[in-house]
Parts: C-alpha cells; structure tokens; sequence
C-alpha cells in the first residue's frame, strides 16, 4: 500500500519537471552549433571601410585569405565564444546601428566540401561578434541572427594583425 503513493508522487513530480522545462527556447549558443567550424577549407576576410550614402557605397572593401596554417589558431579562439540568439526586433536594431559601420570585418568561412559560404561572422573592433545563420539566410525565411553573449576585441585584433589590415 505504500508503494502506490510513493509511485503517484513519484509520477506527478516526473510530470512536473517535464512540463516545466518542455517549450522553452534555447538561449545560449556555442559557435559549434551555430557554424561548423571543422572541416574549414578557407576563411576571407573583408574589412568593410564603407559607409552607404544615397543608396551607394563611398569606398570598396578590401578583401583577403587567412593562410591555412592560421585557421587552427582562429578556430581555437572562436571556439570558445557563446551566442544568444536575437528576437526579430533585436537583430533589426542590432543591425541598424552596426551594419557597414567603419572598420567592421566581415568573416566568410568556406568549407572543405563545398564552394559555399558555412559561416559568417561580423566583427568590431569594440569586440562586439555577430553571426547570422546561413540555412535561414538562403532561405525564404527570415534570417537568424546572434550576438556573443561577451565582447572579444581580441579576435578583431588578431584578425587586422594576421591578414595584414592597417
């Protein structure tokens, strides 16, 4: 007789937890979930010195390689980095006040299989890191983006260093 409300309490607290965490969004991203960082084939950097006026751009980006013997340092480095992920409005404001900003690198990363871009990071030199999600940017749906929880001006750093940016 004991056993059956042990096994009902049991039961209900199984329930509980259950319901309880069921439905909620994930929040935090490690950049492994967001962008497959093995199996990198090349990454191009391009430090976007433009600014839009009128609908058109007053200086055209430079761009650059990372040589391949760099890509295991910068994949160690970013590696660690954690993401959320941006509401619709966030990303719009995000973007709104970041987008084509001086000295804002952009970071293709190509994959070891495809001719594809299977990442892409932007980066300020305040440490602020931005990645939008490929699948919904080639998508007719709208495009994910996320911000990293922290600020790495260390990985902007290193970047206008190793690709030779003034």
């Amino acid at each position: 007789m004991i056993r059956r409300p042990f096994f009902i309490i049991f039961l209900a607290f199984t329930v509980l937890l259950t319901g309880c965490s069921f439905g909620k969004d994930k929040q935090a991203f490690k950049i492994s979930e967001i962008i497959n960082i093995q199996n990198i084939k090349s990454i191009v950097v391009v430090k976007g010195d433009m600014i839009r006026q009128n609908g058109r751009t007053t200086q055209k980006p430079e761009e650059r390689t990372i040589d391949n013997k760099q890509i295991p340092e910068l994949s160690s480095k970013i590696s660690t980095l954690t993401f959320n992920r941006l509401t619709e409005e966030q990303d719009k404001e995000f973007l709104n006040k970041r987008f084509m900003k001086m000295n804002m690198l952009e970071m293709r990363i190509y994959g070891e299989y495809s001719p594809e871009i299977k990442g892409l990071l932007f980066i300020w030199p305040d440490g602020y890191i931005y990645s939008a999600d490929i699948k919904t940017m080639n998508s007719s749906k709208r495009t994910i983006g996320y911000l990293a929880k922290s600020k790495h001006p260390e990985v902007y750093k290193w970047l206008i260093e190793k690709v030779g940016f003034e």
